[in-house]
């Protein structure tokens, strides 16, 4: 019997369609083609609009192949499943969040004829087994989910009704689980959370983020150690000082501010003001200048007047943020903002994105023009044809979402860390020559 597992959304989705493949591995053959599947699962994500329409086409596109069994699962399936159930009638099962670790017992019902919904009250179960996990990235870089679920209560989000309250795991579990994916040969492990900075607060009393990393970069063969999703009011001295002052942690904070204008913040709730977010970026700027900032904003959100957005521009003019990403205010049913007044016209949203991004790209290419002449480590992430051979990263890049490096000449293999001499840049690339 073959399945077919499509997954779509954030990384913390990835890490759970690997439990589920592994979870399957001793009575399923996992397929790379749908056509040849007996069994269809698609692990959702419902966090924006264009994220569940995207979630909703897959779903539409996979029910029309004759002959398979459907299996919805995620953060869709938990927010729509009565409703998917049905609209979609051809659906053979949907399960929540997390009751993907009960995956082998909805294929065995699904495969019987039966309809399923399986939708949990969501708690991070935070005993689920990690090892053993079937990678989907490529094997020189794995991702490792430290907590889920959030405490925050930011308006616009959906998340802590989709996923529950901050559940962290165990220390102790997270460093068994690397070290077995460094046995393995990952060489870069990306630590995801939904707020790591709060990682422990819910199971040891305080943030123990940093005592983690001091274990992890003790592990032998691990040789990068990249952190995801940091939250502003979480970045503290002690954290910036591992990041900038040992070598196995990348020198990279990605750190969402959403926003700049105080009367924004307040209204998305972010217990944060734009005082404190200029302290924190300038001291990062003025004391760890060799720490590459990543940020993401939102525009058009409810209210954002035109000085509001012209603070943000300002603002971004000002931090020159390394990487920056921009998402147009996404109106979900069930958030605190859902019915706010002074929701902005959809053209305005994606005008003011269109113009961060003009204005990003401006100061990504001058950032990047920095590196021309200078050698740096560079992890080969793929091979090319054509005028590249390599397709690779710094340690300032998450894989997959920022800046990549196109090497020319060069020997090298997928996986390996090479010196590379950057003979030119672009607005997101940096091209160079292996030494």
């Amino acid at each position: 019997m073959k399945y077919y597992l499509e997954t779509l959304g954030c990384d913390k989705n990835t890490v759970d369609s690997e439990i589920i493949i592994s979870r399957l591995k001793s009575k399923y053959s996992l397929t790379r083609s749908p056509q040849k599947a007996n069994i269809i699962i698609i692990n959702t994500c419902a966090f924006i609009d264009e994220a569940k329409q995207e979630s909703i086409d897959t779903i539409l596109h996979f029910v029309g192949m004759e002959g398979k069994k459907v299996i919805v699962v995620g953060c869709l399936g938990q927010r729509y499943g009565a409703e998917i159930m049905k609209e979609i009638p051809e659906v053979s099962a949907v399960v929540g969040v997390y009751s993907f670790r009960k995956i082998e017992k909805v294929i065995e019902k699904v495969l019987q004829s039966e309809k399923v919904v399986m939708l949990d009250n969501p708690v991070f179960p935070t005993d689920i087994t990690y090892s053993g996990r079937e990678l989907l990235s490529p094997s020189h870089y794995a991702y490792v989910k430290i907590s889920d679920g959030c405490n925050r209560m930011c308006s616009f989000c959906i998340i802590p009704k989709l996923k529950g309250k901050l559940r962290s795991r165990a220390i102790d579990a997270i460093i068994l689980e690397t070290e077995e994916l460094v046995k393995r040969g990952v060489k870069e492990i990306i630590l995801v959370a939904q707020d790591i900075t709060s990682y422990g607060i819910d199971n040891y009393g305080k943030r123990m983020l940093c005592q983690l990393i001091k274990k992890l970069i003790r592990i032998e063969g691990l040789k990068w150690l990249r952190l995801l999703y940091n939250y502003p009011d979480g970045i503290t001295n002690k954290l910036l000082d591992l990041i900038a002052n040992e070598p196995k942690v990348c020198r990279y904070l990605d750190v969402p501010i959403q926003h700049i204008s105080d009367h924004i913040l307040h209204r998305m709730k972010r217990e944060i003001n734009g005082r404190k977010i200029r302290e924190m970026i300038m001291k990062i700027r003025e004391n760890y200048p060799d720490i590459f900032l990543r940020t993401t904003v939102m525009v058009g959100f409810p209210g954002e007047s035109e000085k509001d957005f012209v603070d943000l521009q300002s603002f971004v003019k000002e931090a020159r943020f390394e990487r920056l990403g921009v998402f147009t205010y996404s109106r979900e049913y069930g958030t605190a903002s859902y019915n706010f007044p002074g929701q902005i016209p959809e053209r305005v949203k994606l005008k003011r994105k269109r113009q961060i991004m003009e204005l990003q790209e401006g100061i990504s290419l001058e950032n990047n023009k920095q590196f021309i002449g200078k050698t740096i480590s560079v992890i080969i992430d793929e091979t090319m044809g054509g005028r590249y051979k390599y397709d690779g990263r710094t340690q300032y890049d998450t894989p997959e979402v920022d800046n990549g490096v196109l090497i020319k000449k060069g020997n090298a293999s997928v996986g390996k860390i090479v010196p590379v001499k950057i003979t030119d840049a672009t607005c997101y690339d940096l091209i160079g020559e292996i030494e």
